[in-house]
């Protein structure tokens, strides 16, 4: 049973297709049909499950499989890279993940250490809301995820990076209005099936608002409130500059707490690339 079989298998299941496998290997998929056929005949058993109609999954067996290939050939890799003479932490493919708010405010301040100009690193960000995080980085597709919400899954392990202060903010225009009667300016539904920052503020706050307007995106969750529409709970360091200009002011004195959290899967051994990044975020 030679290594390229798996490396084969492994593409097909990182893909989750057949033909994107075909692409990524430089072969046509009837090659790799083949290729995974004779994998599962020389293991007795199956990788792919392949009752499902429409969607792609592999079996219990696959999933272990998949896991352990993904340490293989990541090895493999820095190997190759070591080779090289490459610096294998400034070489690679890296895949984050964060929300729409970490992404756009966090992590920008932090890529500039990374993205090096003697780096050569292909760099992929997922922003989605904690929950799809989880999924990605158990499916393997995420190297990290970076989110506020501490619901803490058996399969991840969680360093804490810093604390992070939430405020209740609205615009300038609306201190002679009722804040009872104003809008709650916030994420989409989705994001509310978890602990929710902004939601144990209100709370706080003893603000319960009648109208909300959802807006997946931090920017314009901001720019609404800023405009007028409403008030919203954002992270301090993501508000400081529109703190100071005097565009949003702070609603009440009492504040939130939360610690941003890095998630990674067990058992799965990082890259150097990974572990450099991760010693970047740590870094204050």
């Amino acid at each position: 049973m030679e290594l390229q079989y798996f490396r084969y298998f492994h593409e097909v299941a990182k893909q989750k297709s057949f033909s994107g496998a075909a692409k990524k290997l430089h072969v046509s998929q009837p090659a790799v049909s083949k290729v995974i056929k004779q994998l599962e005949d020389s293991l007795g058993s199956a990788l792919i499950d392949r009752r499902t109609r429409g969607f792609f999954k592999l079996t219990d067996l696959g999933e272990n499989v998949f896991q352990k290939t993904q340490t293989i050939f990541e090895q493999v890799d820095q190997i190759v890279k070591s080779a090289k003479n490459e610096d294998p932490s400034l070489v690679g493919d890296l895949h984050v993940g964060a929300s729409d708010y970490i992404a756009s405010t966090f992590l920008p301040k932090k890529m500039k250490a990374l993205l090096r100009e003697d780096a050569t690193i292909k760099l992929k960000m997922m922003c989605s809301p904690s929950t799809v995080l989880r999924e990605k980085l158990l499916s393997g597709e995420l190297d990290v995820a970076l989110f506020f919400n501490d619901d803490p899954h058996p399969a991840l392990e969680y360093t804490r990076l810093e604390s992070v202060q939430f405020i209740a903010v609205m615009s300038p225009a609306l201190l002679s209005k009722a804040l009872k009667d104003q809008t709650f300016i916030g994420c989409t539904s989705p994001d509310y099936h978890r602990t929710y920052p902004a939601l144990e503020l209100l709370k706080i706050l003893r603000l319960l608002p009648k109208k909300v307007i959802e807006a997946n995106n931090f920017h314009a969750q901001k720019e609404l409130v800023k405009t007028g529409f409403g008030y919203g709970v954002f992270a301090e360091f993501a508000i400081e500059g529109d703190l100071k200009n005097g565009s949003l002011i702070q609603i009440g004195e009492k504040t939130l707490t939360k610690q941003l959290i890095l998630a990674r899967r067990k058992g799965r051994s990082p890259s150097p690339l990974s572990k450099h990044f991760e010693s970047i975020l740590v870094t204050p």
